[in-house]
């Protein structure tokens, strides 16, 4: 395996200190090896983390144990951390989110996380990404270096496949690591492009893995020159006539630096139809829970979601009435054609199950629901709490006939869900009016 690409990025961090997340398997024992190897020539520290979700019983405990072992044989200093996974629909997001909270309180000034990510898993991050719809960036967005939510992380194997990783190991003596025994499950998506529909397009059409790899390359390539782009753009960026004449391409950049969240092509397009749209009048766009985006006459700004307080509980004929607004509430109701990516301000279910009359108010106390993909009834004040919703955010809730269909900003639940067996589709979208706009009533 050439190491090449990872002496190169571990040069850069002279000085620093260096965790490594070690989980044992093949990937992350390499990417340790090839950073111990390393950091007496590159001056920094290196620590062994390895997170146990306890999720695998015994099985978590024997890796923890295994991979302590390791570390200490070769003299890498190591720690242990329990993680608990908040029960909160998918297992390996809940994982993911509780391990980054942990390297934001265990990183500081001029420390960086080390992963075992490698030429396979960008693939895979490449085609998950190309399913949800993203841009450029999105899809190179597994880098060597990235920073999230103040945290630097280093991919020094994204240039070697899996093959090589072993090799590597085999070659330093090492013939046996952890393995995941949920890797093998084809539930999750990850896992079925990575055993089934990878393997099956290089035997269909030989080179074309690494036809992804060349992809990915370009991909980072365009990605960082819009960056540069948008990063040398003159004008005023709190001005709609700036944001009307930029391209879709740097519209998604700029909408990133204005609110810092990751943006989507749903909110690209009502962003576009309010800057179509804007006046006097001032025009609220959700983002995320603590987020909106205003615009009025000639200027556009990123807020914190005000806490006003909501309407009473009031009931909606969506099909008599596809628009109504109570309060700073507002929902409109419309059959697309298609079922598309949106944000968590809108939701899709099959129309013919969806209760002709929804009740609409403020979430009850100890109000619980079944959200989408899970099969127990969970309280919707838990599931606003693990998408940090304050708790003085008030978003609405949706219900019909004794059940909660969404809770908005939180979770769509599994009742009315679209299957394909669905022949028409409801798309249900809100947003928050300013409360100095006049109510309007059907």
């Amino acid at each position: 395996m050439k190491t090449g690409f990872s002496e190169q990025l571990f040069a850069k961090f002279s000085g620093w200190k260096l965790f490594c997340g070690f989980s044992g398997g093949a990937d992350s024992t390499a990417a340790l090896l090839l950073a111990s190897e390393s950091k007496e020539r590159f001056g920094y520290t290196l620590e062994a983390v390895h997170f146990n979700h306890h999720l695998r019983g015994a099985e978590s405990d024997r890796e923890a144990a295994a991979a302590a072992a390791f570390a200490e044989d070769r003299g890498i200093p190591f720690r242990c951390i329990d993680l608990a996974v908040k029960d909160s629909g998918s297992v390996e997001n809940a994982a993911r989110e509780a391990r980054l909270e942990a390297w934001k309180r265990l990183s500081g000034p001029r420390s960086a996380v080390v992963l075992g990510h490698h030429a396979g898993d960008r693939r895979e991050n490449l085609l998950i990404r190309l399913l949800r719809g993203a841009n450029s960036w999105g899809l190179s967005s597994m880098r060597a270096v990235s920073e999230v939510e103040g945290v630097t992380f280093l991919r020094p194997l994204l240039r070697n496949s899996r093959e090589e990783i072993e090799d590597f190991l085999r070659a330093r003596g090492i013939v046996s690591w952890a393995q995941d025994s949920s890797n093998g499950d084809p539930e999750y998506l990850r896992n079925y492009l990575r055993n089934t529909v990878l393997p099956e397009l290089e035997a269909r059409f030989p080179g074309s893995l690494k036809g992804l790899d060349h992809s990915l390359l370009a991909l980072e390539a365009d990605a960082d020159f819009i960056r540069d782009c948008v990063d040398q753009l003159p004008g005023d960026r709190s001005s709609v006539a700036f944001w009307k004449k930029q391209p879709a391409a740097v519209k998604i950049r700029l909408l990133r630096e204005l609110t810092g969240a990751v943006p989507n092509g749903e909110l690209l397009a009502r962003l576009d139809e309010a800057l179509e749209h804007v006046s006097g009048e001032l025009l609220q766009i959700p983002v995320n829970a603590d987020t909106v985006i205003r615009l009025r006459s000639d200027t556009i700004e990123a807020a914190p979601a005000r806490a006003v307080p909501p309407p009473a509980e009031f009931l909606w004929e969506w099909r008599k009435t596809p628009r109504i607004r109570r309060g700073n509430w507002e929902f409109t109701a419309t059959l697309p054609a298609t079922v598309e990516k949106c944000g968590p301000d809108c939701a899709f279910f099959d129309a013919s199950l969806l209760p002709e009359i929804l009740e609409i108010g403020p979430v009850r106390p100890g109000e619980r629901m079944t959200p989408f993909g899970s099969d127990r009834e969970k309280k919707i004040k838990k599931l606003r709490t693990d998408r940090g919703i304050p708790a003085d955010a008030f978003y609405p809730v949706v219900r019909g006939r004794g059940f909660v269909y969404w809770a908005v900003m939180v979770r769509h639940s599994d009742w009315a869900r679209v299957t394909r067996f669905t022949s028409k589709t409801v798309k249900l979208q809100f947003r928050t009016v300013p409360s100095e706009q006049k109510e309007e009533h059907p």
